[in-house]
């Protein structure tokens, strides 16, 4: 039983979350806000409804920012760790798009689905979003400064100890 568009916006609906059909009928636009922003999520049915993605294109921007290397480690790291999403990037343009793809193979998209995929890419969006743009201006990686701030601390009182200990 695969999903339709129709199934689709009657979820989304009964969840009375505002969306925009696109022109071909093939997906909507979910605009969800976040604190000042309005982040749009693109929900597409795939696969004759068997497959659904939900994608934020232009999750961030890399451009030809000069530190598109780190970007691309705080990336992979970020899909080794992540349970549920995927970052993806556009080495053309360098769009930072976030996806998560639901297999409803031999069913249908549930509220419960959709609820936490939606609640996923707030999350996401919601934790990581500001430090890409940060590293993406800066050069340096917010969770980098405080691992290294962390190390230094760990090591300085570590130096006080060992001089304590030979001094006794």
């Amino acid at each position: 039983m695969a999903t339709t568009l129709s199934d689709l916006e009657n979820i989304l609906d009964g969840q009375e979350l505002s969306y925009y059909t696109n022109s071909k009928k093939t997906a909507v636009i979910l605009p969800i806000p976040m604190g000042e922003e309005l982040v749009s999520v693109f929900v597409n049915i795939q696969e004759s409804g068997e497959f659904i993605m939900f994608r934020i294109p232009f999750f961030v921007s890399a451009g030809r920012a000069a530190n598109r290397g780190l970007l691309f480690e705080k990336l992979l790291a970020l899909n080794n760790k992540l349970k549920l999403g995927r970052f993806g990037l556009d080495p053309r343009d360098g769009e930072v798009c976030l996806e998560i793809g639901l297999p409803v193979e031999d069913g249908q998209l549930t509220v419960r689905q959709l609820r936490r995929t939606v609640a996923a890419l707030r999350g996401i969006t919601r934790d990581h979003r500001e430090e890409m743009r940060k590293l993406i201006e800066t050069g340096v990686d917010p969770d980098q400064q405080v691992e290294e701030c962390v190390r230094k601390l760990l090591g300085d009182a570590q130096s006080e100890d060992n001089q304590r200990s030979n001094e006794a």
